[in-house]
């Protein structure tokens, strides 16, 4: 009987070692496939022209969850979306046109976006519009203006046309390094942020309630959440 006791205490330690491993994969399996589950909802609704839907499998497909990891995919998704004046899109397309993540890297495309992201009145993207303003060239803002306002003019959209116009009229008449000494400025954040920043929220069990890009401002620093729409159940 003593040797049979010290021998079930011996491996104890090695039992729940092993139950703790069982209890580690089923939970992985379990996340695995809600992240499934919800990228075939977002899907769904994506393919019906849902520019929220689209935006998030993007992300999905950016960072290979539910999905297998696809920049190509990610940035089809990401245009459908931004073209769809859904500005969070629009910011991370500007940013992975910068960047080269999925296309090859183009920086008047990139500011393009940028411009347009800030025209719908994205938290972040003015202070980033400012940063890349001063990092690009006449040549590239120019055309980079161009395209925005091409594409503000196509899709009809006044107020973000009043703001782009503004903008510029403000970069025009905004005064040089040597006498802004005094007076405030648009701080830019230290760099650029990019789409390998983009967080998901601690729990993405299931799709729950959409969220405007105007309730959608409860952020880390300057990285964009992602929203999921409503149950399709």
């Amino acid at each position: 009987m003593i040797s049979n006791n010290l021998a079930v205490t011996r491996f104890q330690p090695a039992l729940w070692l092993c139950l703790l491993i069982i209890g580690l994969m089923v939970t992985f399996t379990s996340c695995a496939n809600k992240d499934q589950q919800l990228a075939e909802s977002l899907r769904k609704t994506a393919e019906q022209g849902d520019a929220v839907s689209q935006y998030n499998l993007a992300l999905l497909y950016y960072n290979g969850k539910g999905v297998p990891k696809d920049l190509t995919l990610a940035i089809q998704w990401m245009t459908k979306s931004a073209e769809q004046k859904y500005g969070e899109a629009q910011l991370n397309l500007s940013i992975m046109y910068d960047g080269g993540e999925g296309v090859p890297p183009d920086r008047v495309i990139g500011y393009q976006w940028m411009l347009l992201a800030a025209a719908h009145l994205m938290h972040d993207a003015p202070f980033m519009l400012d940063r890349l303003h001063q990092e690009l060239s006449l040549e590239q803002r120019t055309k980079g203006i161009q395209l925005a306002q091409d594409w503000l003019t196509k899709h009809g959209s006044t107020p973000a046309q009043e703001w782009l116009a503004n903008y510029l009229i403000a970069q025009k008449n905004k005064p040089t390094a040597s006498s802004t000494a005094s007076q405030p400025s648009m701080v830019a954040p230290a760099s650029i942020v990019t789409p390998s920043s983009i967080v998901f929220p601690a729990s993405a069990d299931a799709p729950s309630t959409i969220v405007t890009p105007s309730e959608s401002e409860t952020k880390t620093e300057t990285k964009p959440i992602i929203v999921v729409p409503p149950s399709t159940k």
